[in-house]
């Protein structure tokens, strides 16, 4: 009897060690895994920060290029208007010496072919009325008188041809040449004008561009480095757990 009541006791003891070792085993599988997880945790705060200084650098790189080209777009521009600048101011110098001098020059000097061409016709005119005074009184046809008075003949022709071809340069000087001078180099500075009108616009438009871009690196550069302080703070709390 004894014995029976020991080979049934046996099994319930065995139960007993076997229910009391299953609860162990099992915290120590649930302590594993939550240190499998706060490992997991603290290599991805770790892999976060990482990409967050990265991310920082790559920020503050972009920032330094962006600053880099403004600077340089700034003083292109900058040339781009002293050039259009200098160009008005030539085209505007051309134009008033064109009205204070050269136009004087030009019409004094067409008055002076006029002038002389004017005296010539005058002078072998005069000289032709002294050649026929002076045969005149020779009633003998000579070759030489013939000569001479032909010689004179032409040289009043000549003169009357040269007067008349002065009188047409001098009308096409003023009424053509000199007018369409005039007309295209006040167009030359007006072209220069709208010109520099269209480059200080461009500079303009390149200022706000400059500045809106740099302001958007810059909000990088800081948006960068707050998600970094936050990266470090959790990557700091995830090696302390």
């Amino acid at each position: 009897m004894k014995q029976l009541i020991l080979l049934l006791a046996l099994p319930m003891s065995l139960l007993f060690a076997g229910c009391e070792s299953m609860p162990k085993e099992s915290e120590r599988e649930t302590a594993k895994v939550e240190a499998d997880a706060d490992d997991d945790a603290v290599a991805e705060a770790q892999e976060e920060l990482t990409k967050a200084e990265r991310a920082v650098q790559d920020a503050r790189l972009e920032l330094k290029i962006a600053q880099a080209e403004t600077e340089s777009t700034a003083r292109k521009a900058q040339d781009e208007v002293e050039s259009s600048e200098n160009a008005v101011k030539v085209a505007s110098d051309t134009l008033d010496h064109f009205l204070k001098a050269e136009r004087d020059l030009e019409l004094s000097e067409v008055q002076l072919g006029l002038d002389r061409a004017t005296w010539r016709l005058e002078a072998e005119r005069q000289e032709m009325a002294e050649l026929e005074a002076m045969y005149q009184k020779d009633d003998v046809a000579t070759l030489t008188k013939e000569l001479v008075l032909q010689r004179g003949k032409k040289g009043v022709e000549f003169a009357e041809r040269e007067l008349a071809h002065e009188q047409r340069e001098a009308s096409m000087k003023r009424e053509f040449e000199l007018t369409q001078k005039l007309r295209e180099l006040e167009l030359e500075k007006r072209a220069k004008e709208n010109a520099l009108r269209e480059t200080r616009a461009e500079q303009a438009r390149s200022k706000d561009e400059i500045e809106l871009k740099l302001r958007k690196a810059r909000a990088q550069v800081e948006d960068a480095e707050k998600a970094l302080t936050k990266a470090r703070a959790k990557a700091a709390k995830a090696a302390k757990a």
